[in-house]
């Protein structure tokens, strides 16, 4: 059965005078996205997206960062996308949480047939 996906994309926060993104790497990883995550929706699955902006300030040069810190993210780079997949059946919340299928920090595209 096709499980319900959950995509966390980290990425550099657009500047509001230049309309561009303090991180050039984001963009493109932006657009390999769209396409995977509609050919999963084609596959069937149930796909939820969650863009997280990180301010560059905040972020470069900080090894205190919350999200590098952070059990679960462990954000080594900018742009991070993280693709995880529901547990168990959707009948109960015995066994609910998501299991990782993939994290990238690179442009290696072998997360996309994951989806």
């Amino acid at each position: 059965t096709n499980k319900d996906l959950f995509v966390m994309f980290f990425t550099g926060v657009i500047n509001e005078k230049t309309g561009k993104s303090w991180c050039p790497d984001c963009v493109p990883m932006k657009g390999l996205l769209t396409p995977a995550i509609d050919a999963a929706k084609a596959k069937g699955r149930k796909v939820y997206f969650l863009q997280v902006g990180i301010e560059r300030t905040a972020y470069l040069r900080n090894p205190d960062f919350c999200l590098r810190k952070h059990p679960f993210v462990e954000m080594n780079s900018i742009p991070t996308v993280i693709v995880c997949e529901a547990k168990g059946d959707g009948k109960d919340d015995e066994g609910a949480g998501l299991n990782v299928l993939s994290k990238m920090e690179n442009f290696n595209d072998e997360w996309v047939a994951k989806l």
